[in-house]
């Protein structure tokens, strides 16, 4: 699998999610199918803008150009990384990952 790696900074209301984004976004091979993707984010209190909830792992098959955008919710606003499963061997994905808040 190979990845490429992107981030969203900033959405206008009503969208929940903070000012500041997660930034340092890498993801690893943990088998044929899976990717351990890892994250830092600045959970400072004025970037947040309200209470984190936290973050959306969206991730999208870039080989195959009908395939939609699939993410993962991690209700865990301490979570710095996820696994993602299922995935395609010998594909590459572009991931993204989103903070969101209350």
């Amino acid at each position: 699998l190979f990845i490429t790696v992107c981030k969203i900074a900033i959405f206008e209301e009503p969208f929940p999610v903070p000012i500041g984004a997660p930034f340092e976004v890498r993801g690893r091979n943990t088998s044929a199918w899976s990717l351990l993707i890892e994250w830092e984010f600045d959970p400072n209190v004025r970037l947040v803008l309200g209470v984190l909830l936290g973050f959306h792992v969206h991730y999208l098959n870039i080989n195959d150009s009908h395939a939609l955008w699939n993410f993962k919710t991690v209700r865990d606003p301490l979570a710095r990384q996820t696994t993602l499963t299922g995935l395609e061997e010998y594909r590459d994905y572009n991931i993204t990952v989103t903070a969101f808040r209350s």
